[in-house]
């Protein structure tokens, strides 16, 4: 996993490079596909040109969906801009998470923002979180954002498979917020996790 590498390497960037004329089909099939897209920050969709820019366009708007984090580039034989190599990984979302209410989505992957003014029982949370993930990790793919504890400090949480971090950081943040990124979530399955942690 993510943290496991990092202890080996100085890690700058997850990447994913997608196929725009099989991907679709691949999420259809298989959960493996939407986790390594919901893993990465940036994601080539290659073979961009093979695709009528309609259909890329949509692909790229559902693809966002997996992943709000991630930078999103359309390729045609695999180049890369080495400048994005070195960008700055977002750790708030690019997009929203909302689904657009008039489209249909290529796929049942979810992100739901979960936000709250109220602190977090940050050990509580650990608990629930890694029970959870132990438990539904097909379901789950990812969970990313930023909690503040009964003394008003700021944890950046991350979660990937079934691995689980809370690091003390110095964003200023003016309420929790998280994003949960998996298969058919919802918000009520959000606040049903989260809310029990609440202080």
């Amino acid at each position: 996993n993510e943290d496991f590498v990092k202890e080996v390497f100085d890690l700058k960037k997850m990447i994913c490079v997608t196929d725009a004329e099989v991907v679709e089909d691949f999420l259809g099939k298989t959960s493996e596909t939407a986790r390594q897209i919901a893993a990465s920050n940036l994601v080539l969709i290659n073979k961009s040109g093979k695709v009528s820019a309609q259909y890329l366009g949509l692909l790229e708007e559902n693809l966002k969906h997996i992943n709000p984090y991630a930078q999103f580039t359309p390729t045609t034989d695999g180049t890369l801009d080495k400048n994005l190599l070195f960008a700055k990984n977002p750790v708030k979302p690019l997009f929203s998470v909302e689904k657009p209410a008039s489209k249909e989505l290529m796929h049942s992957i979810n992100s739901v923002l979960f936000e709250t003014e109220n602190c977090f029982d940050k050990e509580k949370l650990r608990s629930v979180l890694q029970m959870s993930l132990f438990i539904y990790y097909k379901d789950i793919y990812r969970i990313k954002g930023y909690i503040k504890n009964a003394k008003g400090e700021a944890y950046l949480l991350h979660s990937a498979g079934k691995t689980i971090s809370i690091t003390p950081t110095d964003e200023q943040i003016s309420h929790s917020h998280l994003v949960l990124i998996g298969h058919k979530l919802t918000s009520e399955i959000a606040e049903r996790l989260l809310k029990p942690t609440l202080c």
